[in-house]
C-alpha cells in the first residue's frame, strides 16, 4: 500500500501554475464532468497541468474512482505516465488505492505496466504490497505473456496477497511451503488471505487443514484481519465456517472491538448481526502516562493495544502540558490517516482513543501543543479557506482551547509540516517546496512577531541541515536541544534515524549526533520525535519493529539517552536551564 513515509520523502519543486490549473484540479476533485469538459475545450493544455507534488488531473480522477472523467481525460490526450513526487503514475494509484475500473481504463489506453516509481515498484508490485488482489489479477492478466513461472521468486505471502491461488496451491501440494508457515510476527497464509479478501484461497487453506482460529504473535485471527481490513464477505465466510466471533487478541480485543476501535462501523454492525458479543472492553489504563512502567535506556512499545496497535501505523504522539490528553497520528491503511486522542477522566482512567474533536474528513496528522496547552497545531488536507474540496497539499492548521473544548481550526500556512513550539513562541518546522533543488526540504524556524503572527522561514545551519530528507524538528521543553530525523549521507543510511543538536553557549547549534542503538536502528526507520512536557521521556515512531517497513508504532525511552550525548561545554548550562525550567 502507498505510505507517505518520511524515510523516503521526496518533494517536487514546481513552478507556479496558472489559474486554469487550479480550476481543472478542483473540477476533477469535485467530480464536475461538465466543468472539466468546458475547461479542456477552452484550453486543451490544462488536461496535463500539474500542481504541487506533481499530481495531474488524471491522478485525481483515479483517486475519486471517477470513470467518466477518467475516460474523458484519456480521450483528450492526458499523459498516462504523469508522475507525482513519489514517482507514481495514475496506474500506480489504481494499484495502491484499489481502483479496479480505473485500472481497466488505463490499461486499455496503453498505460505502462512496467513503470517504476521511486521505490522501484511496478504497479503490480504496488498492488501486491497493498493487498489489492483484484487489481493485481487484472495487471497479471493484462501483461504480455505473464504466467506463474514469471513469479517463481515471489514470496508465498506476497503471492497470497496478489490472489495467486493456483501458485499457492502448487507450492503447498509440492511441499515447497508449509501450510503453517509463519511470516513476520507470526502471520500465516490464512491471515494474509483474510487481510486481502481472497476468499477462494482462504477456502483452499481451510480445506487443507489450517485452523480457522490460528493466531499470530499479536493474537490476531483471520477474523481480526478481515475486520481491520474491512472485508465483509470474508467476515461472513469465516463465521459460516466456524470462526470464533469472540476470540480475543493479546490486548484482550475481539474482532468486533477492533472494528469499533477503528470506526469500521459496517463491519462492527455485521459482526453484531452474526452474533458477536459487544462486551465493554476494559483498557485498565489510569494515572500519569497511563499508569505504565516508565522506560529507562531501553525503548519500550508505548501502551500496546491501546495506542500502539498491530498492523497499523502510529506516529507523532504527544501529551498535553497538563498530562490529561494524548494526541497521535494513526494511519490504518492506504490514505486513511487521522489525528486520534484519548483523555484522562476525573477518576484517572483514560478514554477509548478516537479521532480528535477538531477532525475533518481529510488526511490529518502530526499534532503539537503550545507550551501553555492553549493551542494545538496539526497538518491537514482539509479545504483551504473559501474552498469546498479537500486541499491537495498538507498545510498547517491550529485550534484553540476554549471553555467548550477545541475551537474550529484556523489555517496557518502551507509549505511546511511538523510544528514544534518553543517556550518563547518560536516555531520550528520542516519547510517544504524550497526553491533550492538540492535541498527542497529543510529544518527551519519562524519567529513570533509582536502581533502574534509568524515571520518568514529562517533555515537553520548546516550543523542541522546536513541530512538527506532531514525533517520533523522537536525543540526540547527547556530549549537546550533540538531533535529531528533524516538519513546520514556519510554512512550511506537508507532509512531515517533520530538526531540531536545541542544549543551552544554562543547560541549556535552543535553538529547533529545520531542517537545510537537501541533507539536508532540500522535499516529500520525512526521518525517524528516528541519530548514529554516534563522533559523526561522521548517518544518516537519506529518502523520495522512490528510487521516490517509498512507498519510503525510509537516507542518511548528515557531522555537520558539524549543527555549522555551532550558535549561537555553544554552540560553545565543545560543543568542550569533544567533547574530554571522546573521552577516555571
Amino acid at each position: 500500500m502507498k505510505y507517505f513515509q518520511t524515510s523516503s520523502l521526496i518533494i517536487l519543486v514546481l513552478i507556479a501554475t496558472p489559474i486554469q490549473a487550479a480550476e481543472i484540479h478542483d473540477a476533477v476533485r469535485a467530480g464536475d464532468l461538465e466543468l472539466v469538459m468546458e475547461l479542456i475545450e477552452n484550453n486543451p493544455s490544462v488536461v496535463n497541468e500539474r500542481m504541487e507534488r506533481g499530481y495531474s488531473p488524471l491522478h485525481w480522477a483515479v483517486n475519486r474512482r471517477d470513470t467518466a472523467i477518467t475516460r474523458f481525460l484519456i480521450d483528450h490526450g492526458t499523459d498516462l505516465e504523469a508522475r507525482d513526487a513519489d514517482g507514481d503514475t495514475p496506474l500506480h494509484w489504481t494499484a495502491y488505492y484499489n481502483r479496479l475500473e480505473n485500472c481497466r481504463l488505463l490499461i486499455a489506453a496503453g498505460a505502462d505496466l512496467n513503470s517504476l516509481n521511486n521505490l522501484q515498484l511496478t504497479p503490480l508490485q504496488a498492488a501486491i504490497e497493498s493487498a489489492n488482489s483484484g487489481v493485481a489479477r487484472l495487471l497479471i492478466q493484462s501483461g504480455p505473456g505473464l504466467n506463474l513461472s514469471d513469479f517463481e521468486d515471489l514470496n508465498t505471502f506476497s503471492a497470497v496477497s496478489a490472489g495467486f491461488t493456483e501458485l499457492v496451491e502448487h507450492r503447498l501440494d509440492n511441499g515447497e511451503v508449509d501450510l503453517l508457515a509463519r511470516g513476520p510476527e507470526g502471520v500465516t497464509l490464512l491471515h494474509m488471505a483474510a487481510r486481502s479478501g481472497i476468499d477462494d484461497l482462504l477456502t483452499l487453506l481451510l480445506e487443507k487443514g489450517i485452523s480457522i482460529d490460528i493466531q499470530d504473535n499479536f493474537g490476531f485471527t483471520a477474523l481480526h484481519y478481515a475486520a481491520l481490513w474491512n472485508r465483509p464477505e470474508t467476515v461472513e465466510l469465516l463465521v459460516s465456517r466456524g470462526g470464533d466471533l469472540n476470540l480475543k487478541d493479546q490486548a484482550g480485543k475481539t474482532a468486533l472491538q477492533i472494528a469499533w476501535d477503528n470506526n469500521i462501523l459496517g463491519i462492527a454492525y455485521l459482526l453484531l448481526e452474526l452474533g458477536a458479543k459487544d462486551d465493554a472492553f476494559e483498557f485498565n489504563y489510569s494515572g500519569d502516562y497511563f499508569g505504565l512502567k516508565k522506560p529507562g535506556l531501553q525503548p519500550k512499545l508505548f501502551a500496546p493495544g491501546f495506542i500502539s496497535t498491530p498492523h497499523q501505523v502510529e506516529f507523532s504522539g504527544t501529551f498535553s502540558p497538563d498530562g490529561t490528553e494524548f494526541y497521535f497520528t494513526r494511519r490504518r491503511f492506504g490514505p486513511d490517516q487521522r489525528v486520534w486522542y484519548t483523555r484522562r477522566d476525573s477518576d484517572g482512567s483514560w478514554t477509548r482513543p478516537t479521532t480528535a474533536p477538531f477532525s475533518y474528513d481529510a488526511a490529518e496528522y502530526e499534532p503539537c501543543f503550545t507550551r501553555d496547552g492553549k493551542r494545538i497545531y496539526f497538518g491537514s488536507q482539509r479545504p483551504l479557506p473559501g474552498e469546498v474540496t479537500n486541499n491537495q497539499t498538507y498545510d498547517i492548521w491550529v485550534s484553540e482551547k476554549t471553555a467548550d473544548g477545541w475551537s474550529e481550526a484556523q489555517h496557518v500556512g502551507g509549505s511546511m509540516m511538523y510544528v514544534s513550539i518553543a517556550r518563547d513562541g518560536t516555531m520550528y518546522v520542516s519547510q517544504l517546496n524550497r526553491p533550492d533543488p538540492d535541498a527542497p526540504v529543510a529544518i527551519a524556524k519562524r519567529m513570533m512577531q509582536e502581533d502574534g503572527s509568524y515571520g518568514p522561514f529562517e533555515v537553520l545551519s548546516d550543523s542541522i541541515n546536513f541530512l538527506i530528507n532531514g525533517a520533523h524538528p522537536e525543540i526540547s521543553p527547556d530549549g537546550s536541544y533540538l531533535l529531528y530525523d533524516g538519513r546520514d549521507p556519510d554512512i550511506g543510511a537508507t532509512t531515517s534515524d533520530l538526531f540531536v543538536s545541542f544549543l551552544q553557549p554562543d547560541g549556535s547549534w552543535s553538529k547533529g549526533v545520531r542517537i545510537p542503538e537501541p533507539v536508532s536502528t540500522t535499516g529500520a526507520g525512526e521518525i517524528t520525535p516528541r519530548v514529554s512536557p516534563d522533559g523526561k521521556y522521548l517518544f518516537y515512531a519506529s518502523f520495522n519493529r512490528t510487521m516490517g517497513t509498512n507498519y510503525a508504532n510509537i516507542y518511548w525511552v528515557s531522555t537520558e539517552v539524549i543527555d549522555r550525548l551532550r558535549p561537555d561545554d553544554t552540560k553545565r548550562k543545560a543543568s542550569i536551564w533544567q533547574r530554571l525550567f522546573k521552577k516555571r
